[in-house]
C-alpha cells in the first residue's frame, strides 16, 4: 500500500509539473509575435491570403482563451468580392490537460459576425476549392520508420457558437444568390463522436431551424470513407417540419443514402408564399408524408413504407365546388398496389372513395407504364354507390384508355342532383352495369354488355359516346321488360322543376 501511495504521489507531482510548465509557457507567450507565421501557414495551406488585422490576445489560465479580431480570408481571383470570409471576432478556450496527450480540446469556440460567401463561376468551379502551395516535406520524427505519416491531432469542440452570422451562396451560371442569416447557432463536435447541432436562421427571409445529430466531423471530411454516416436531423421551414433519420455513404455528395423521411406541412400555399421565387400552389392543408428512400444509383431512389395524408382543404380556387375532408394514400413499396381512401365534398355533397390502384412504379419514368395499370375503387355519395374495376392502358402515353367494369346502384337519382350540378329525375332503385372502354379514336367511349334497370324496366345492349367533332350518342338497346308508364311518370315528374317540356 505504501508503494502504491508513493506511485500516486509521484504521478501527481509529474502532472503538476507538466501543468505548471504549460502555465509558465502561456504566461510568457506573446500571440502578436506569431501573426506573420499564422498568416504564412494559411497562405501555404490554401494559396490564399489570411489577414489578421485586429489584435490577438491570450488569457493564461488552466483554460487558456485566445481572442482574435478583424479576420479576413481572401476570395478566389475570379470571385465577385475580395473576401471569401470575414470575421469580426473569434474566441477560443482550450483545455490544457488534453494538450499533454497531443489532443486539441476546445471547450468553447465563438465566432462573432462571420460573413461567408460561397460562389461558383460560369464553369461551376467553387471558391472553396483551394490550391495549397508546394512545400518541403516535413522531416521525419527521430526513430520513426521510413515513410511513416504522423496522424494529425484529434480536435474536439465542446461548444461552437455563431453569433449574427451570414452565409451566402451565389450561382455563377444563373447569377442568383441565396442568403442564410444565422442569429444563433450552437453545436458540439466531440472527437470521433456524433456532432450535435442547434440552429436558428432565416433562408432568404424565411425562418429556418435545424436540430439533431450527425456523424463525426473527421468521417464527414474524409472523401475516401464509405462507411455509413449517420444523421438524425429535424428541419423546420416556416411552419413546415421535415425529419431525416438514417445513413449516407457519401455525405458530401449526397450519394448512397438510406433515409426515413417524415414531413408535415400545415399549409402548402403559406409555405410557398414564404419562399421567394416559389410557384403558387393550391391551399393544401394538413399535408403529411412518410417514406423510406434508398439510393440505388438509378435516377429514382427505391421507396418503401410510403404514406401520404391530406387534411381538410378548400380546392375551390382550382376546382369550383370541391373541398377535401381527408385523403390517405399508402403503399409498402413502389411495386405494390396503392391503397387509397378519403372523403371529398363536391357541390356540398360528401363523396367517399375507397380501393386500390396500380403500383407507383408505373407513374415513374421507366417504371413499367407500358403495362396495364389495375384499378379497383368504390365511390359512395348520397346513398348511391359506383364500383369500378379493371385496368388503365398506355398510362404513360398522351392518350391513356380505360377498360373497366362498372357497377352502379342508385336508390334515388334525384338525390344526386346537387352533385351533378343539375336537376335529375326521381328515378328510384336505378341499377346499371357494363364494360366501359375508351377513350379511343376521337375520344370515343363504348359501354358494352350494358344492363340497366329503372322504374320497373330492364334494358340491355351497347352505348357509344363520341364527343368530337360534335357530341354524338348511339344506342343499340333491347328491352327485356319496359314499363313505359312508370318511366314517363318518373321522367315527367321532374319536368316543371328541371325545365324539361
Amino acid at each position: 500500500m505504501r508503494i502504491l501511495r508513493y506511485v500516486l504521489i509521484g504521478l501527481g507531482a509529474v502532472l503538476l509539473l507538466a501543468v505548471a510548465a504549460v502555465a509558465v509557457f502561456l504566461a510568457t507567450f506573446d500571440a502578436e509575435d506569431y501573426k506573420p507565421r499564422i498568416e504564412a501557414a494559411a497562405r501555404d495551406a490554401t494559396g490564399r491570403e489570411l489577414t489578421l488585422a485586429g489584435p490577438i490576445r491570450l488569457k493564461p489560465s488552466l483554460r487558456p482563451t485566445l481572442e482574435v479580431k478583424d479576420v479576413t480570408f481572401a476570395n478566389a481571383e475570379w470571385g465577385s468580392r475580395p473576401a471569401m470570409a470575414r470575421l469580426a471576432a473569434m474566441e477560443v478556450a482550450l483545455a490544457v490537460l488534453p494538450l499533454l496527450r497531443g489532443e486539441i480540446a476546445i471547450e468553447r469556440l465563438v465566432l462573432v459576425e462571420p460573413d461567408i460567401l460561397l460562389e461558383t463561376d460560369a464553369e461551376g468551379r467553387g471558391n472553396w476549392e483551394v490550391a495549397p502551395r508546394a512545400a518541403e516535406p516535413a522531416a521525419p520524427r527521430p526513430g520513426a520508420p521510413p515513410g511513416e505519416r504522423r496522424a494529425p491531432p484529434q480536435v474536439a469542440v465542446d461548444l461552437l457558437r455563431i453569433e449574427r452570422g451570414t452565409v451566402a451562396f451565389r450561382d455563377g451560371r444563373s447569377g442568383g444568390t441565396t442568403t442564410l442569416s444565422i442569429p444563433r447557432l450552437e453545436a458540439a463536435i466531440p472527437a470521433g463522436q456524433p456532432m450535435r447541432l442547434d440552429l436558428d436562421a432565416a433562408l432568404d427571409g424565411t425562418a429556418v431551424a435545424v436540430a439533431g445529430t450527425a456523424g463525426p466531423l473527421a468521417r464527414l471530411l474524409d472523401p475516401a470513407a464509405r462507411t455509413p454516416y449517420p444523421i438524425d436531423l429535424t428541419l423546420r421551414l416556416a411552419d413546415a417540419r421535415v425529419a431525416l433519420k438514417g445513413t449516407i455513404a457519401e455525405p458530401m455528395t449526397g450519394k448512397g443514402y438510406d433515409l426515413a423521411v417524415e414531413a408535415r406541412v400545415p399549409d402548402l400555399a403559406r409555405l410557398a408564399a414564404a419562399m421567394p421565387g416559389a410557384p403558387s400552389v393550391p391551399a393544401l392543408r394538413g399535408l403529411e408524408l412518410a417514406v423510406s428512400a434508398r439510393d440505388t444509383g438509378a435516377p429514382v431512389p427505391e421507396l418503401r413504407a410510403i404514406a401520404l395524408r391530406l387534411g381538410e382543404s378548400d380546392l375551390s380556387a382550382i376546382a369550383p365546388g370541391v373541398a377535401v375532408r381527408r385523403i390517405e394514400v399508402a403503399a409498402p413499396d413502389t411495386a405494390s398496389p396503392i391503397r387509397v381512401a378519403g372523403e371529398v365534398v363536391v357541390n356540398e355533397t360528401p363523396t367517399r372513395l375507397d380501393g386500390t390502384l396500380g403500383p407507383l412504379a408505373a407513374l415513374i419514368p421507366g417504371g413499367g407504364a407500358d403495362r396495364p395499370w389495375p384499378v379497383d375503387v368504390t365511390l359512395t355519395a348520397s346513398g348511391a354507390q359506383a364500383a369500378v374495376k379493371g385496368q388503365v392502358l398506355n398510362l404513360a402515353s398522351s392518350s391513356p384508355a380505360a377498360d373497366v367494369t362498372l357497377d352502379l346502384r342508385v336508390p334515388d337519382l334525384a338525390a344526386l342532383s346537387r352533385l351533378a350540378g343539375t336537376a335529375l329525375p326521381p328515378l328510384k332503385d336505378l341499377a346499371a352495369a357494363g364494360r366501359v372502354r375508351g377513350p379511343g379514336n376521337r375520344g370515343q367511349v363504348i359501354v358494352s354488355d350494358l344492363a340497366l334497370k329503372a322504374a320497373g324496366s330492364d334494358l340491355g345492349g351497347t352505348l357509344t359516346v363520341t364527343p368530337a367533332p360534335r357530341l354524338r350518342v348511339e344506342a343499340a338497346l333491347q328491352g327485356r321488360l319496359i314499363d313505359a308508364d312508370a318511366l314517363m311518370a318518373a321522367l315527367g315528374a321532374e319536368g316543371p322543376a328541371g325545365g324539361a317540356p
